[in-house]
């Protein structure tokens, strides 16, 4: 209570002279957090690691696919994944066995299933594009909900779901951790490159590349692949329209950035869609990731001529172009498993599998 008391009967000037000592030392602490933070921010995007990646340098190899010819019930194949000892095609427009299932080794089928409905196990709009899996389960997204799905005695069967609700639809999803994902930014260009979801809340992170063009455009042509694993902690970025790739963290921290330096010239148009490509479709193990890359061709041509074959280039996580490879058949369908084999369709003839195996050479 003394202290109380000699504290309260200051002399007012005393009173006014701590009080401006006071807010001395917290102006100057703020001074000093704005500063670190400053400084933390400048040396942060110097640590952005910027390459340049010279496609002469990495000959391009030409390599045969054995071709295996199989007896299933795939009809309308649109991405092809591999579950650890299976092979899982997604079928999103087929009126039921939404998926096929064959064995990775003897490329027999296993069993097929999924429909389409409003139950728990069923689905109203399965997503392509994306895919994870843990040891015993894979996730799937169905509009923008992931299924979390298991296979026992032949059937699939959905043990828990999880709403990613964003105010735009869901485009390059990925799946970082538990609760974690990341995917390309607003269709309208605004906001950042990526969006981060994380816990039920979403945030924005990155600046586009191409900062020239405005709303939808400026999305459009720094449209990308974008692939991530839970047992990674970056994605990468391969741009469609740019010699371009780039990695962020999973906290959205650019960290390398990698201009592709092609003796191919690619004319500039005022469109997206006219516009020639360069970075494709991706897929991805713990070890490498498989990218297709295009000379000439436009998107829209990708799509209509299945027929083409693309430049296949092997890159590892830290950013090293291991390969080119040029293979005597075209896919548009492919993945690769933990042991390096590739697996590849082409979707107009979803009778014959592709397979290389990149350990050899």
């Amino acid at each position: 209570m003394k202290k109380v008391v000699l504290v309260f009967n200051k002399p007012r000037r005393l009173l006014i002279i701590e009080y401006k000592q006071t807010l001395y030392f917290i102006m100057h602490a703020m001074k000093l957090k704005i500063i670190v933070m400053s400084i933390a921010t400048l040396f942060s995007c110097q640590n952005i690691q910027k390459e340049e990646c010279d496609l002469e340098k990495t000959p391009i190899e030409k390599q045969t696919l054995t071709q295996h010819n199989i007896d299933s019930i795939i009809t309308y194949p649109r991405s092809l994944n591999v579950f650890h000892d299976k092979l899982l095609f997604m079928q999103p427009n087929a009126s039921d066995k939404l998926f096929v299932v064959l064995n990775k080794d003897s490329l027999n089928l296993l069993f097929s299933g999924g429909s389409k409905g409003h139950t728990l196990d069923e689905f109203i709009n399965l997503n392509r594009n994306y895919f994870s899996c843990t040891d015993s389960s894979f996730f799937a997204l169905d509009a923008n909900i992931e299924k979390e799905i298991t296979i026992k005695n032949g059937r699939l069967k959905c043990i828990d779901r999880t709403p990613i609700i964003i105010p735009d639809a869901l485009n390059q999803l990925v799946k970082t951790g538990i609760d974690s994902y990341i995917a390309s930014g607003l269709t309208n260009g605004q906001e950042g490159e990526h969006i981060l979801y994380k816990d039920g809340e979403y945030s924005f992170f990155g600046e586009y590349p191409e900062q020239s063009l405005q709303k939808e455009e400026r999305f459009k042509f720094n449209f990308k692949s974008t692939v991530g694993r839970t047992d990674k902690k970056q994605i990468w970025d391969f741009y469609y329209y740019m010699n371009l790739i780039r990695s962020y963290d999973t906290n959205g921290n650019l960290v390398k950035e990698i201009k592709i330096k092609d003796s191919f010239e690619r004319p500039q148009k005022n469109s997206a869609y006219e516009s020639q490509c360069c970075y494709h479709k991706i897929s991805a193990n713990s070890h490498y990731i498989v990218a297709l890359y295009s000379r000439g061709y436009t998107m829209s041509e990708l799509y209509k001529k299945l027929n083409i074959i693309l430049e296949v280039q092997l890159w590892s996580w830290k950013g090293e172009l291991k390969r080119r490879i040029l293979f005597d058949k075209p896919f548009d369908l492919f993945s690769i498993s933990e042991d390096n084999i590739l697996y590849a369709m082409c979707s107009e003839t979803p009778n014959i599998i592709y397979t290389y195996d990149f350990n050899e050479k």
